[in-house]
């Protein structure tokens, strides 16, 4: 879990309270980044163990072949054997034609897969999972801070016994749901694509013109405190977890916000 801290309005509502009631517009608690595997790490270790391993072989080779040599045996006047080596350099220039041709192909490959993963950095999305808690606005959503788009495959959202990933209002209370009139909330996640520095609105409630309705002013802030309260206890027993891809769709990373976070962010109005 880690904090971040968003831009303190110097407007505040007239029902701003202090304390633990205070709104939540200071402090925000959330989960960002992604899940980084050791496993490239591990594959650029290996291939310039590789690259050195054959330049090393490469090198022998060459070594060998300027030592091998064509041995001429030539009479001399004293019934001697003389023998005269002769370098053979067509062999090596031949070799060392062979030897460039090769360390010409590993440069290209190491450069095509050094464009391959800044290809896949431009266009990665991070997924963050973050929830709101003001007097008057309510929510949970999906951001992307990355730079590519955020192509959901799963959202997972749990109240105690009950989980679904189909709308994160079917986990709430049904007379919490009857009641109150969504300013907004999506359903049906798998396949919905968050470009970057938008988000997806999971659940969203406000002050919204359904309250207007209600004329007696008494009564309207007794069903507005009612239903913000309601809400902040369903809330604080909820965790959500998000699996998500890029447009390569060839690597996962998972988000989650675990039940104590939630807790302690709409649970700590102490009601």
């Amino acid at each position: 879990m880690w904090v971040s801290f968003s831009q303190v309005s110097r407007a505040w509502p007239e029902t701003f309270v202090t304390g633990r009631n205070a709104p939540a517009d200071r402090i925000q608690p959330g989960v960002s980044g992604h899940f980084r595997t050791a496993t490239q790490q591990d594959k650029n270790k290996k291939m310039k163990r590789q690259i050195i391993t054959l330049t090393l072989l490469l090198l022998c080779s060459l070594t060998f072949a300027q030592t091998d040599s064509v041995s001429i045996v030539k009479p001399t006047t004293q019934n001697a054997i003389e023998f005269e080596n002769k370098i053979n350099w067509e062999g090596i220039i031949a070799l060392c034609a062979f030897v460039v041709s090769i360390v010409s192909i590993v440069f290209t490959i190491i450069q095509v897969q050094l464009q391959r993963t800044h290809n896949k950095k431009t266009v990665k999305p991070i997924g963050r999972i973050r929830i709101g808690d003001y007097q008057n606005n309510i929510y949970v959503k999906i951001e992307n801070n990355g730079v590519g788009p955020l192509i959901v495959r799963q959202i997972q959202i749990k109240r105690e016994k009950l989980q679904t990933t189909e709308s994160f209002i079917d986990i709430l209370p049904a007379d919490l749901t009857k009641r109150i009139t969504w300013t907004n909330f999506t359903g049906s996640y798998e396949g919905r694509t968050i470009i970057p520095g938008q988000s997806l609105e999971l659940i969203v409630w406000t002050i919204n013109d359904s309250y207007k309705k209600i004329t007696d002013e008494l009564e309207r802030e007794t069903i507005i405190n009612q239903d913000r309260s309601d809400l902040r206890k369903s809330l604080k027993k909820v965790s959500v977890s998000i699996t998500y891809t890029d447009i390569y769709e060839k690597e996962e990373f998972k988000q989650e916000l675990t039940n104590k976070e939630f807790n302690d962010w709409y649970g700590r109005h102490g009601k």
